[in-house]
C-alpha cells in the first residue's frame, strides 16, 4: 500500500502537482476508489495513514512516512537535503524513496554533476528515464492498444522487458 500511495503521489507531481498535501489527498483518494470493494486493502490504507512513528525502523510504512518528512525538508531548505536523511536504522530506503520524490519535484537540473556522474548502471538507466519523458509529453509517437483499454504503452516502450532483463543482468554481474 506504501507503494502504491508512493507511486501515485510521484505522478501527480510529475503531472504538475507542486503541493505535495494535494498530491497526497488525490493518492488516497484514488486508493479508496480503487479498492472500494476491497475491505482488506481499505484497511491496510487505512493502517498506514494511521502509522505513528517515523523513525526510519525499516517497516514500509516507516520507511514512507520518514521519507515523507524528508521530502518536506527538501522542499523547505533544498533537494540535496532529502539525500542526507539521518532518520534511523534504514537510512538507505528513506534516502531512496525520499530523493526519488525529490528529483521528480524538482528534477535532473537539481542534481549536483559529481552524483550524476558517479551514477552506476547509467547505461541501464538512461533509456528508462528518456522512455518516462517521451511518455509525458503529448507529442510523443503514437500508441498501441494493450489488453486493458484504458492502458496504451508507445511504440518505444515495446522493449521495456529487454530493458528490466538487461538491467537484472548487470546488477546480478555487479556491474
Amino acid at each position: 500500500m506504501a507503494c502504491a500511495l508512493c507511486v501515485l503521489v510521484a505522478r501527480d507531481t510529475l503531472a504538475g502537482e507542486l503541493d505535495r498535501a494535494v498530491a497526497l489527498i488525490h493518492a488516497v483518494a484514488r486508493l479508496r476508489e480503487v479498492y472500494r470493494d476491497q475491505p482488506g486493502l481499505t484497511d491496510a490504507l487505512d493502517a498506514l495513514l494511521a502509522w505513528p512513528t517515523r523513525e526510519g525502523r525499516g517497516h514500509v510504512s516507516d520507511s514512507f512516512w520518514s521519507a515523507w518528512d524528508a521530502f518536506a525538508q527538501a522542499m523547505a531548505i533544498g533537494p540535496q537535503s532529502s539525500a542526507r536523511c539521518s532518520t534511523g536504522r534504514d537510512t538507505d530506503t528513506t534516502a531512496a524513496i525520499a530523493g526519488g520524490l525529490a528529483g521528480i519535484y524538482f528534477g535532473v537540473a537539481s542534481i549536483p554533476g559529481q552524483w550524476l556522474s558517479g551514477l552506476g548502471g547509467k547505461a541501464v538507466v538512461d533509456p528508462l528515464v528518456d522512455r518516462l519523458r517521451r511518455r509525458l509529453d503529448p507529442r510523443r509517437e503514437p500508441t498501441l492498444p494493450a489488453m486493458d483499454p484504458g492502458l496504451t504503452y508507445s511504440m518505444s516502450d515495446l522493449d521495456a522487458i529487454h530493458d528490466h532483463r538487461e538491467w537484472n543482468r548487470i546488477h546480478r554481474s555487479g556491474g
